[in-house]
């Protein structure tokens, strides 16, 4: 009996411990930090493409504009792409909390706070 006892009182800590570590602030972070992550992994090109789309717009000839035109609609589309990846990962936790109110709000406001700490 006192083994039985023994493992039980060992096992449910286990469990609740495991158990503590997710939930909607752990969720949360981790798409906070996919878009982090993908913001950084493409900022180099951005910034080559941000840059190189000004210079053509100081030169004012419409060749120029439609390069820039051209060069903008990829800046777009890099942010977007790289967005979807992180919005299929948002919608995925929404959807697993959206039956619970409370653990919802708690998903939303980590959610919230990563990001600004991030932009900080």
């Amino acid at each position: 009996m006192k083994k039985i006892i023994f493992i039980t009182a060992i096992y449910i800590p286990t469990i609740l411990l495991l158990t503590s570590c997710g939930g909607p602030k752990n969720d949360a972070k981790k798409v906070c930090d996919c878009f982090t992550e993908l913001e950084k992994k493409i900022a180099p090109e951005k910034e080559k493409l941000s840059k190189e789309i000004d210079e053509l717009q100081k030169q004012g000839s419409t060749e120029a504009s439609l390069k820039a035109l051209e060069l903008s609609t990829k800046l777009l589309k890099i942010s977007l792409d790289t967005d979807n990846e992180c919005t299929k990962m948002m919608d995925e936790f929404t959807k697993k909390y959206k039956g619970d109110n409370e653990k919802y709000m708690e998903f939303a406001g980590a959610f919230d706070n990563c990001g600004k700490e991030s932009k900080n």
